[in-house]
């Protein structure tokens, strides 16, 4: 009940009254006055948004939009997440590592980039002109609004795909080699299929009986002679045609889906098994090379992996390039230069309001990490319990709610508390710190709930077995087990935090404007090569703070 409090009671505070408050005004009659409505319960303003052109047509983009971008996520993203699901282990992590760069670098900056990009003197332009296409007008039209959502959101769809692949994709990870099959992987010796379970009249057969009941050892260990004659309706020593085993080491496998097609053949007792020929060390060691790349990610994934991180870097490489750019263009080279590092490092406005964001995220993503832990250990931990449904209800709310509203519902509940009980006094750096905390415990919870249901419970109950407390259960197993995701929800939050302009335009005040909220009103004068200078500092530390977690989780192993 404890561990529940807290989330439920963060919850309540400052997601389901702020929706409540917003409820209460939509149903309430309009006035002239302060407050400039009256409580009540009307649905004119409802069917006002239904019947009036603006709204309807506003609306129906905005699913469109939606609806597009999404089908347009999934198709570039699954096939990148597929093809790092096949991976190689030892590729895995720095290809996901690869996805989350630009994700960590600021979608403000980053969109600076693809405007430098498309416009109509651009590089893409100039690209087009170059193939024989034409100059095109490509800037602020639907093709480059789709462009943007698709570029910002791409990252947000691979990763769980990539989870949830990964996860059906063991089989492909843990499958025995093709000359030395594991007992799990023989039809005769199976932990799950402790006998054969052949069908047809060959099944029936003494001389199957007994091949199966003596030659085990021999078919999943793979020594002495070949078994395979036997685990296929034979004797142990002789074949079905009476002549001698041939002095390849072979098995009967059940797990026939997971074989190269061309190096097996079905047995005779049993269609659904396959036997597998010991083949040379040069052919296993092609064969396996072939298995981590060639067989598992054929060579069209791959080269859609790469047109994928070439999408995802495209804007980064152009925003690095130019951010040592003479010039004040953002689209004509003139030599390389210093200037907009210097000016970057000696306009206070930039750096005040990054040291303002990096405070604020620290903050709101260390308060999300404790509030999501404890939401995601209950839900993963504690069964079935009263208000479950509720709950995760309202984790789940602003994962679907757009910015807009959850800002403008903040910004009420503040006003609303200030008027009330005094506090906050005003509007800044902690009301922003609240309001990107309520955001991202969310995703801390959904991270930490999926590291522990994937964990499971089984080290836990062996520890309590072994008279360890609840308490100290926690502290030296399940502790541990949290940590890598502990770890990956308090960079998410950090991150989300960093990046958002929407909630935070609606909750800061005079004095609190958060590095995106300057970027972008420096956008809208224009884009500058010392906005690209700053992107440039973010990406060199973030690199550099990646390559030093990749290289201590190498030692680690």
């Amino acid at each position: 009940m404890v561990v529940l409090a807290v989330p439920w009671i963060w919850l309540l505070l400052f997601l389901i009254a702020p929706t409540v408050i917003v409820a209460a005004i939509a149903l309430a009659q309009p006035a002239d006055g302060v407050p400039p409505f009256t409580l009540g319960l009307t649905l004119d303003n409802l069917a006002l948004v239904l019947t009036d052109p603006f709204y309807r047509d506003a609306l129906g983009l905005s699913l469109k939009l939606a609806a597009v971008s999404t089908g347009i996520c999934l198709v570039i993203g699954y096939p990148m997440a597929l093809a790092i699901a096949r991976a190689p282990t030892r590729w895995r992590d720095p290809l996901l590592l690869a996805v989350m760069l630009p994700f960590w670098s600021g979608f403000l900056m980053r969109l600076n980039a693809w405007i430098g990009l498309l416009r109509d003197d651009g590089l893409v332009n100039a690209l087009l002109a170059w193939v024989g296409i034409g100059a095109r007008h490509l800037l602020y039209t639907d093709t480059a609004l789709y462009l943007g959502v698709v570029y910002t959101y791409l990252p947000f769809l691979v990763l769980p795909l990539y989870a949830r692949l990964a996860r059906r994709d063991r089989c492909w990870r843990k499958r025995p080699p093709t000359w030395v099959p594991r007992r799990s992987a023989c039809s005769c010796a199976s932990p799950c299929r402790s006998r054969c379970r052949a069908s047809g009249p060959a099944a029936r057969s003494s001389s199957f009986r007994r091949s199966a009941s003596t030659s085990s050892p021999n078919c999943w260990a793979g020594r002495r002679r070949s078994s395979s004659a036997a685990c296929c309706g034979g004797s142990s020593s002789r074949t079905a045609t009476g002549r001698p085993p041939p002095p390849s080491r072979s098995c009967c496998c059940w797990s026939w889906w997971r074989c190269p097609p061309s190096r097996c053949r079905p047995c005779a007792a049993d269609p659904r098994a396959v036997r597998h020929e010991r083949p040379s060390r040069r052919a296993a060691m092609g064969a396996a090379a072939r298995r981590c790349w060639g067989a598992r990610v054929s060579r069209l994934l791959l080269l859609w992996l790469a047109a994928g991180y070439a999408f995802l870097y495209a804007p980064i490489a152009y925003l690095v390039v130019f951010s040592f750019n003479a010039s004040r263009m953002v689209t004509a080279w003139d030599g390389a230069s210093l200037r907009w590092y210097q000016e970057l490092a000696t306009d206070p406005t930039l750096v005040d309001a990054a040291l303002l964001s990096l405070r604020i995220a620290a903050g709101s993503a260390t308060l999300a990490t404790l509030i999501g832990t404890a939401a995601g250990y209950g839900l993963a931990r504690f069964g079935r319990f009263r208000g479950r449904g509720a709950l995760e209800a309202a984790l789940a709310a602003p994962l679907v709610l757009p910015e807009v509203i959850t800002g403008l519902s903040l910004l009420l509940l503040f006003v609303m508390l200030e008027q009330a009980i005094g506090w906050p006094r005003g509007r800044g750096a902690g009301t922003v710190t609240l309001a990107h905390a309520s955001v991202s415990v969310a995703y801390v919870a959904a991270v930490v709930r999926a590291r522990l249901a994937d964990a499971g419970t089984t080290l836990e109950q062996a520890a309590m077995d072994l008279y360890a407390s609840p308490a100290r259960a926690f502290a030296l197993v399940t502790l541990p087990l949290m940590a890598p995701a502990l770890l990956a929800g308090w960079l998410l939050a950090f991150t989300l935090s960093m990046d958002d302009l929407v909630v935070a335009s609606f909750t800061s005040g005079p004095g609190a404007s958060t590095l995106p909220m300057v970027v972008f009103s420096m956008t809208r004068l224009g884009t500058t090569p010392e906005i690209y200078a700053l992107a440039t500092v973010i990406v060199a530390v973030v690199a550099g703070g990646l390559a030093l977690l990749s290289l201590l989780r190498l030692r680690a192993r």
